[in-house]
């Protein structure tokens, strides 16, 4: 099994759950000492990363665009 390490650089929401709970959060994350990207997904109680989608800032900013045209 793949050694996967992160570093959250910088906490930027809590979509869902609370203390003590899984949540789903946006947030800057460093994976595998790579720069850091944005990175939505869930997230244990105990700090374990589950399956999500990570986007750099152009890509960040595509998407900010386009649900501004939809919403």
């Amino acid at each position: 099994m793949n050694d996967c390490t992160f570093n959250i650089k910088k906490r930027i929401a809590a979509l869902t759950g609370g203390e003590g709970e899984i949540s789903k959060q946006v947030n800057l994350v460093s994976w595998n000492g790579k720069p850091p990207v944005i990175d939505i997904r869930t997230w244990s109680s105990k700090g374990k990363p589950y399956k999500g989608i990570t986007l750099t800032p152009d890509e960040a900013k595509v998407l900010r665009e386009a649900l501004e045209m939809e919403f």
